[in-house]
């Protein structure tokens, strides 16, 4: 068993994709997306950690969601 983290996300539609990348590279499962106006806002489920890969961690995760969306 691992800690799972339920995660929901708010971003322009353009810069959606990379988000989704992101999730995904750290194992999680979008569990629901939906739009409101020019946001797209995605509901996942993601392990906490990653310990046997040594990255893909919830950690820093905030920092590389500013990279992605400029903010």
């Amino acid at each position: 068993m691992e800690p799972i983290m339920l995660v929901q996300i708010a971003v322009q539609k353009n810069e959606y994709s990379m988000v989704m990348a992101s999730i995904s590279k750290r194992r999680g499962v979008i569990t629901n997306t939906e739009t409101q106006g020019d946001l797209f806002i995605m509901t996942a489920d993601v392990p906490l950690s990653t310990p046997f890969l040594n990255q893909g961690t919830m950690f820093g995760f905030a920092t590389e969601l500013r990279g992605l969306t400029a903010g």
